[in-house]
Order: C-alpha cells, then sequence, then structure tokens
C-alpha cells in the first residue's frame, strides 16, 4: 500500500525523467538522438545501478514526513486521485486540499521533490541478444532486480515485457526539467490503462542518451494494482558504449 499511495511522487519523478515529443514511428534521423540500435551493444554489458534520493539527511526525513501526511490524504481520497491524476495527466499536479497537505506544505514537498538527484548506488550486468530484423532481447545476469526479459522490437515499434506490452510514445528531448537525471535525450515506449486507483496498469520504458557524460540510460517502470495485489517499482541503469 505505501508504494503505491507514492503515485504522486511518481508521477512527479516521471514529469523529471521525461517530456515526449510524440507518438509515432522511430525515425532515427536526430541529430541529438542516435537510432535505438545503436544504444543496444551485443553481449555482456557492464552498468551502472543507479538510485533517486536526496543528499540532506535532514532533507530526506522531511520528505519522509511530508509523503507520510500525503499518503494519509490520499488514502481518504482514492477515487479522487484517479480522476486529478487523468485531469492533470504528464504534468506537475496542482495543491487541492484532498491530497492533505497544507499548501505550504505541498509547496515544500515539490521544493524537495525537485532537489531529488539519481545517483549511482551499485553495479550490474546484463546481456543484449539480437534475436531478429530489429529485435533485441535484454535479459539481467547479476544485480538487477526488475530489467529482464525485455524484447524491443524496433519493426513493430513495441517493448514486450513481464507485464505487458508497451506501444512506442515518442521521442524525449533534453530538458531543464530532467531534474531528478540530467538533460538526456531519447524514445519512450509506454502502455497505460488506469481503470480506477484501485484497478490500474502503467508500464514505461525508455531509452536515451546523457547529454553530458554520452552513457546510455535506460529506465523501467511498472506499476500494477488489481484489487489488493499491487507492484509498484522502477529501475534506472547506466552504461558506457
Amino acid at each position: 500500500m505505501k508504494k503505491v499511495l507514492m503515485l504522486v511522487l511518481i508521477m512527479i519523478l516521471i514529469v523529471a525523467l521525461a517530456s515526449c515529443k510524440g507518438a509515432g514511428d522511430i525515425e532515427g534521423s536526430s541529430d541529438t538522438i542516435p537510432p535505438p540500435e545503436e544504444m543496444l551493444p551485443i553481449g555482456t554489458v557492464n552498468v551502472d545501478l543507479m538510485a533517486m534520493g536526496l543528499q540532506s539527511a535532514e532533507d530526506s526525513d522531511r520528505l519522509t514526513e511530508l509523503i507520510d501526511k500525503l499518503q494519509l490524504g490520499i488514502a481518504a481520497n482514492q477515487d479522487w486521485l484517479a480522476e486529478y491524476v487523468k485531469e492533470y495527466e504528464g504534468k506537475e499536479l496542482p495543491y487541492h486540499p484532498n491530497l492533505g497537505l497544507s499548501q505550504e506544505e505541498y509547496d515544500e514537498y515539490l521544493r524537495l521533490s525537485d532537489n531529488i538527484k539519481l545517483y549511482q548506488s551499485g553495479d550490474g550486468i546484463i546481456s543484449i541478444e539480437k534475436t531478429g530484423d530489429g529485435q533485441y532481447k535484454i535479459s539481467q545476469m547479476e544485480g538487477l532486480r526488475l530489467i529482464d526479459n525485455i524484447i524491443i522490437d524496433l519493426s513493430e515499434n513495441t517493448v514486450s515485457t513481464n507485464y505487458g506490452t508497451c506501444k512506442y510514445s515518442g521521442e524525449i528531448k533534453a530538458s531543464d526539467q530532467q531534474i531528478a537525471t540530467g538533460r538526456w535525450n531519447g524514445y519512450s515506449w509506454i502502455l497505460e490503462d488506469m481503470a480506477d486507483a484501485s484497478n490500474y496498469q502503467s508500464v514505461q520504458f525508455n531509452l536515451g542518451q546523457m547529454e553530458d557524460s554520452k552513457k546510455i540510460i535506460m529506465y523501467y517502470q511498472v506499476r500494477l494494482a488489481n484489487g489488493e495485489n499491487r507492484i509498484d517499482d522502477f529501475e534506472v541503469i547506466q552504461y558506457s558504449l
């Protein structure tokens, strides 16, 4: 329940992670975005396991306090939350008393959330295999918990996962709004089906390249709810070509 009720925080992080241009075919002709196949080196790949957090322990504790209050507000207004998220999809959620915070607390919550940064938390290993014309399979070999058994089909513009098949959503353009990660360009595939706060399916897979380091960034998020059965998790890795 706690992870699911952090939906608003995750929504804010997603806005910081990606700003999609729009759906369509993957052109691969952008000067700033390499085509996906060039970001998928065949073989065994050493990767950086990335995590998100605040550098200050005091700020981290304060954000946890605000999230706890936020959870109470959301728990009492779950049906309202589903409609509210739909209304402001892809945007930062404006303040509302149903969130369980005062205006001042919500402003503080947003400020602290904006300071969440991506940092390396460990090392891992994946394998990338070309399984067909325009098809690539990503498997975890060591250290990863979520990114595994992912099949990217560039001919169909889909990404198949253990939790459903995502359709191509569009290009990700580097933006100063990518506060958590730093600026990067890439591509996004999304599966989205949200009936209500107790029944929804949201899977997102992003692949891109950091502007500064030129490292490849891979972001995978799964949010599922079917009554009491819930999954709410994400994983981010980076690696050099």
